[in-house]
C-alpha cells in the first residue's frame, strides 16, 4: 500500500458464536485530478460461500481420485 498499488487479501475471521466466516478484502488507492494519491479506498466481501463451495469440490476431486485408484487396482486383478 505504501507504494499506492491495490491489494486483496483473504481473511478468516470468526462469528461471535464461534463458527468461521471468509472475507475477501480489497483495497484501491484513489488519485485526486493531478495524479497525487489522496486515499485509500476499501470493500470487504463476505466469500464464505465460496469457500465451502471450493472445499466442496476438494473432497469431491479427492473422492473421484480415490475411487479411480480402486477401480485401476480392480481392473489391473482382472486383467
Amino acid at each position: 500500500m505504501k507504494a499506492g498499488t491495490s491489494c486483496k487479501v483473504v481473511l478468516r475471521n470468526y462469528r461471535k458464536d464461534g463458527t468461521v466466516s471468509w472475507n475477501e478484502l480489497s483495497i484501491s488507492p484513489i488519485h485526486d485530478e493531478n495524479g497525487k494519491l489522496s486515499h485509500f479506498i476499501g470493500i470487504q466481501t463476505d466469500i464464505s460461500l465460496r469457500k465451502l463451495a471450493e472445499a466442496s469440490l476438494c473432497r469431491q476431486a479427492l473422492t473421484l481420485i480415490l475411487y479411480s485408484r480402486r477401480l485401476n487396482r480392480s481392473a489391473d486383478k482382472l486383467g
